[in-house]
This record gives C-alpha cells, sequence and structure tokens, in this order.
C-alpha cells in the first residue's frame, strides 16, 4: 500500500460486511459501522472535499473522540490533503495561534469546538446520508513520500513541535505493529482510550488492517461502560488506566469480572515496572508495555512476559533498527517522520543520515528489553559534574506499592522528590523509609535530600507528568 487510497480499497474488498466501529449515542446505545459503510461515508465527505477545491492543502480537524473523527481524517488524506489534528483540550488563543502557524486553511469541527475555529474557515462535522449505492474513491495521484498528516507533539517541557508523518510512515507501522498484539485477526475487538489528536489514533489503521473492530470511548467518564457493554478484547490505554484497573483487580476476588474477556493490554507513553507486568500476566491477561514517539508513527519497541520462559521479554517491531548510539536510543525505520514542521534546525538535531536520534537514554538487557533510564535533556547535572537521570530514581521507587506517581528534580544542588501517595490514608513514615533505603543503597550524590507529599503532578494531555 502506497497510500491511503489503497489502504481504503483494500480494508472494503477484503472485510466489507465486518463491524468497522462500535461507539455510544448520546443516550449511551452502542451503534455500529461495517467497513462498507466506513468507506461509502469516507467517500460522502471526500467528494465534499473536492467539492470545496481542495488538494494539498493542510485541513484542520477539531472534535472529540468520535465516529467522525475517523470518517473526516480518512476523507482528508484520500484526496492529497494533509490532516492537522488539534486537540479540543487547549485555550482558543493557543488553538488559534497553532493553525496560523500550521498553514490551516481550513477546519472541520465538531459543536462542542466551534469557538476553537474563530477566525478560520470551518464547517461542522456530519454524518453522510447514506444510500443503497456503494461509492467508489476517486483515483488520484497520492506518492507515498507526500504528508498524509501533522501532529503536535506532547512532549513534558511544553514545547510544542508539528510532526510531519507521510503516507508510507502512517501506512508502514499500520502494516507491522499489529504483530505486538496477542490478537490480530477479525475477532479482535479494541477499545482505545488515547486522544485521537495523538499518534495512537492514527495507529489504529493497524487494527483496519486485519479487519478487527474499533470500540470509540467517546469520554473516559464512560470507560467501565465500555469494557462492559462492547466488550473488547484489547485494550490500548496510557498508564493511569493501568493503575486503576489494577487497583480494581486487586480488590475484587474474580479478576475475569473485572475485565472479561480483556486478553490484552497495551500500554504506552511511560515505562511500567516488571512487578506490575507480571502482576496483570497472573490475573490472565497480557500487559504489553510500547516504547515509541510520534516522531515514528508510534513505534519502536515492546516489552511483555514471556510465560513459556517465566521472564520479562522484549522485542522490536519489524522494519526497525534500534542502536544505542552514546547511551542514547537510536531508530532506523520506514515509519520515521519527514521532520518537524517550519523547524529546520530542529529536525536537523533529531534527523541524521535517514535515522531518529530520540533524546532518549537506554540500553537492551539480557532478556531483549530495551529499558529507558531517562531523557538527555532530563538529567540533573550537578555541582560537582555527576549526571543524575531522574527517571531512573523514579522507577525504582516506584515499585513501592505505597508510591502513585513521582518527580525527582535538582533544587538547591540536591536531590528532592514530590510524591502522590497511593491514596490519602497511606502513611508517609514508610514512603521515607523506603526512600532511606534507597539512600542507603546509593552513592551520596544520588540521594533523596528532599521530599514534598503533593496530591497531584501536571500532566500533558496524554497523561505524561510535565517536567520544569
Amino acid at each position: 500500500m502506497d497510500n491511503y487510497i489503497d489502504f481504503m480499497n483494500l480494508i472494503r474488498a477484503n472485510y466489507s460486511q465486518n463491524t468497522a466501529f462500535e461507539y455510544f449515542d448520546n443516550e449511551l446505545n452502542v451503534k455500529s459501522v461495517t467497513y462498507n459503510e466506513f468507506y461509502n461515508d469516507v467517500c460522502a465527505v471526500a467528494e465534499n472535499i473536492e467539492e470545496l477545491g481542495f488538494v494539498g492543502k493542510n485541513l484542520g480537524i477539531c472534535t472529540e473522540n468520535s465516529y467522525l473523527w475517523f470518517v473526516y481524517y480518512y476523507a482528508v488524506v484520500v484526496t492529497g490533503n494533509v490532516a492537522v489534528l488539534f486537540s479540543h483540550n487547549i485555550p482558543k488563543e493557543e488553538n488559534y495561534q497553532l493553525e496560523k502557524w500550521t498553514d490551516v486553511e481550513y477546519m472541520f469541527v465538531s459543536e462542542n469546538c466551534q469557538e476553537l475555529s474563530e477566525g478560520i474557515r470551518h464547517e461542522l462535522m456530519a454524518f453522510p446520508k447514506r444510500d443503497n449505492a456503494d461509492k467508489k474513491l476517486k483515483d488520484r495521484i497520492i506518492k507515498k513520500d507526500d504528508m498524509a498528516c501533522l501532529l503536535f507533539s506532547s512532549g513534558t517541557t511544553g514545547n510544542v513541535k508539528g510532526v510531519c508523518l507521510s503516507n508510507e510512515n502512517c501506512l508502514f507501522a499500520a502494516n507491522t505493529s499489529m504483530l505486538a498484539q496477542t490478537q490480530s485477526d477479525t475477532s479482535c475487538r479494541m477499545l482505545c482510550t488515547l486522544p485521537f489528536y495523538h499518534i495512537g489514533a492514527v495507529a489504529l489503521a493497524t487494527l483496519l488492517t486485519s479487519g478487527g473492530t474499533i470500540c470509540i470511548l467517546n469520554s473516559p467518564k464512560y470507560f467501565w461502560n465500555a469494557v462492559k457493554v462492547m466488550k473488547p478484547t484489547v485494550l490500548v490505554v496510557v498508564p493511569m488506566y493501568v493503575e486503576m484497573i489494577k487497583k480494581k483487580l486487586m480488590k475484587s476476588e474474580n479478576a475475569g469480572s473485572v475485565i472479561e474477556g480483556v486478553s490484552s493490554i497495551t500500554c504506552s507513553g511511560a515505562p511500567l515496572s516488571v512487578e506490575c507486568i507480571k502482576f496483570f500476566a497472573q490475573n490472565g491477561v497480557a500487559l504489553i508495555n510500547g516504547y515509541g514517539m510520534t516522531e515514528t508513527a508510534g513505534m519502536g519497541s515492546y516489552t511483555y512476559y514471556d510465560i513459556v520462559n517465566n521472564r520479562i521479554s522484549g522485542k522490536i517491531y519489524d522494519g526497525l533498527k534500534i542502536d544505542i548510539v552514546d547511551n542514547e536510543v537510536v531508530i532506523t525505520s520506514k515509519s520515521v517522520m519527514m521532520g518537524y514542521y517550519k523547524n529546520p534546525q530542529e529536525t536537523a538535531k533529531i534527523l541524521r543520515n535517514g535515522s531518529l536520534y530520540t533524546g532518549d537514554l537506554g540500553y537492551f538487557d539480557e532478556n531483549g528489553c530495551l529499558r529507558i533510564t531517562g531523557r538527555k535533556k532530563n538529567l540533573i547535572i550537578l555541582s560537582n559534574g555527576e549526571n543524575i537521570s531522574p527517571e531512573e530514581i523514579e522507577n525504582e521507587l516506584l515499585n513501592c506499592e505505597n508510591i502513585s506517581e513521582c518527580l525527582v528534580y535538582e533544587e538547591n544542588g540536591k536531590i528532592a522528590i514530590k510524591i502522590v501517595k497511593n491514596n490519602k490514608k497511606t502513611d508517609e513514615k514508610e514512603i521515607r523509609e523506603k526512600i532511606a533505603e534507597y539512600n542507603s543503597s546509593v552513592l551520596f550524590y544520588r540521594q533523596i535530600r528532599n521530599i514534598y507529599f503533593v496530591d497531584e503532578l501536571p500532566k500533558n494531555e496524554t497523561g505524561k507528568i510535565i517536567r520544569y
């Protein structure tokens, strides 16, 4: 498949009457859409885009998670335009600046997002009128290296960049990443909790390639409703959902009643502890901890529990090469981005000779697991010249069941930590004893000197803790 037109034609030809999507309507009734209906809906919106005269233009999409997001995203890319994916949760002024910066000429928005597009020509998303006639996408020349979408990197420091992904970047990832799933056939029902302006939603083309069903979660508050009613077999989540599910499993005498029918959970955004991955395996659920970036169309490596050998193991996605160069993770793949939008300086820093220098520090352990020890830019450099990776300390302390989240940073030349307790009733003394135990096992300059307990840590929209 060279482009999204090939992709759409392929999935309809192979899975026409299969259920492609399920979603809740306003009354929380489950609605379903076949692959054929999805194809026809995309064709109808694509015809509208063609009538508007847009070809090779940047067209924005701003909506909550919904079936229409998929319809409009695919309609934009099959007409040879670029889908610019906006968050519906950022301030209007910031959204408007991003629209201007990315040269957006037209916006497709949901009713709740209209004010985010003031000053830009836009129209409300709407369900296309369906008839009994099958439609066909217009043939047009779209090269595999033509840009398909532009996403904003979430980051953890607030520095937004526009990540440019080509047709090949997205579809190469879709063709290969399904191998990481424990289930990759037409019976797979995947519930995705990620916001759709995130790379995770673009990567859901993975499931469509195999003819499965995407269960759409339009709001986090309906998560348990969706698990119960839609009966997904696979969950795609960020770490906060893993913790939420884990807590419920620990309180339940019957794990199957909590996430009945779920065979695997794929979690990305942050490394999970070995203990956490083992816990889910012991409860009959494969917890797959993925590592990837928006800049690699979500692809990288993944860690899982090897039942046969009773150990945590790791694999690299097919078609990817990962090297460790001066402790930095370097990825070479067809999924590596085209570059950052209007930012040649930052592009040159991260893209060199066709490889992506991720800025992540890491190594491969004896079981083939890629272990991320931190970010180069997050390194704490003390006055004695020692470099400290805050993530290494955090990952060590997160093995303490009384600590829900933590953030390590430098304060007046010393290592400090902010801690969110597992629950408000947890005794701080137990956590202090754990930190004292940690301090006794490391050199003096790595010891934590200042401890603060907080109710929460600041996060971006994908659940990553923001570092200052």
